[in-house]
């Protein structure tokens, strides 16, 4: 999503590590443990978890990265010294829907982008997403190693605010690069052998994340063919969010029903703008126009690809934060007008995938989408360009 918070947290991690106001920058000396488990104490489920299920031992430190209006970000570093990026949602997320859908996606991502050569994407690895309402699996001795900091927290295990929510817990990525930024080429080529692939999920995680332990979800990193997603299905396993967004993916076998029904009608009820949705309800009688000619296929999507969502790891082109699904491959440039995407990456994606006849038509209903979404979630700044479009797409 285009969140000017959300640009500062992508800043701050593509130039390294930074420290939150609540403590003093990391350094080679040894860590004031005490102090970061003060900080950390308000999500005792996090550090738990991460200290008895991931290399590096306890969680000695934090970088607040900051936040939307429905997730904040951290990179937590263990006595080990190993480092993990954690999301967390605190009160509205507390069935953990949005970061159960952000981990299915990124494992289908992952999983297309296991099977492709060495210079495609990076795509981060998920390890846990937990309630910030257990309690973790903490014993006797986890509690007392934690003193004071443990016992600051004994309201209740809710975290900050006494407030339910959920965490994700993934791979950390250094996205400052090699200092040359993006390689366009090498993005649009990945891009593009991503949507060839055959969609994928891992086994055991259809219909949310596998099987429970101790409260937690575990994931299954096995992958397999998505059977409904290969036999030609649009959708997903579960529905997941676009930013703040409720995002429906049940399945379907025809895309322009998919594309009304589960994209363009959702987000124009929305507004609840009479002149938009009388608009959209021409648009959406119409819409098969679009795509006469043209065979489309189910790809495994981001779903989200902006800039924002983009980096670099040591060279190599990254995407994180998804909205995944498998749709039309074209619904990728949905949010190409913040993408930054360049001539080469174009040149690029389109060598392998060549632009269909009725391209550029396409790509105003697939950024349709995405305005009205942003018009839902910040305001009327972007009603001109709803408006605009939607006359554009019915004239």
């Amino acid at each position: 999503m285009k969140v000017s918070n959300k640009a500062n947290i992508l800043r701050e991690h593509c130039q390294g590590w930074r420290t939150s106001r609540s403590h003093a920058p990391f350094t080679s000396a040894r860590p004031r443990k005490a102090a970061a488990l003060r900080v950390m104490a308000a999500y005792p489920a996090v550090t738990q978890w991460v200290g008895a299920h991931l290399p590096g031992g306890p969680v000695v430190r934090e970088c607040s990265l900051g936040g939307s209006g429905w997730s904040s970000a951290f990179v937590v570093e263990t006595q080990g010294g190993q480092r993990y990026f954690v999301k967390t949602s605190q009160g509205r997320d507390d069935g953990g829907s949005m970061f159960r859908g952000e981990a299915l996606g990124l494992q289908a991502l992952y999983g297309e982008e296991r099977g492709l050569d060495t210079h495609t994407l990076r795509v981060p690895k998920v390890f846990h997403v937990g309630s910030l309402s257990e309690d973790g699996s903490s014993t006797a001795e986890d509690s007392s190693s934690r003193g004071s900091s443990s016992s600051s927290n004994s309201s209740g295990s809710k975290g900050r605010g006494g407030a339910g929510g959920s965490f994700i817990v993934m791979e950390y990525l250094d996205l400052r690069g090699g200092g040359g930024g993006v390689d366009m080429a090498a993005l649009g080529r990945g891009l593009a052998q991503m949507h060839l692939a055959t969609p994928t999920v891992r086994e055991g995680v259809r219909g949310y994340l596998g099987f429970r332990e101790r409260g937690f979800i575990y994931l299954d990193f096995r992958t397999s063919d998505d059977p409904v997603a290969a036999a030609g299905q649009f959708g997903f396993p579960t529905d997941n969010t676009l930013g703040g967004s409720p995002q429906l993916n049940g399945w379907s076998d025809d895309w322009v029903a998919f594309w009304r029904e589960r994209r363009l009608q959702p987000q124009l009820r929305m507004t609840g703008d009479t002149k938009l949705m009388r608009l959209g309800e021409r648009l959406c009688d119409n819409l098969h126009c679009f795509f006469e000619g043209i065979d489309v296929r189910p790809s495994v999507l981001h779903g989200d690809l902006w800039s924002g969502n983009i980096g670099c790891v040591g060279g190599q082109p990254a995407i994180f934060d998804p909205a995944t699904y498998f749709g039309h491959h074209e619904a990728e440039f949905g949010m190409s007008w913040c993408a930054g995407f360049t001539q080469e990456f174009y040149i690029a994606y389109h060598e392998l995938i060549p632009r269909a006849p009725g391209f550029e038509r396409r790509a105003e209903l697939y950024r349709l989408y995405h305005y009205l979404n942003h018009l839902n979630l910040f305001g009327e700044g972007y009603y001109s360009q709803c408006a605009s479009i939607l006359q554009r797409l019915t004239s």
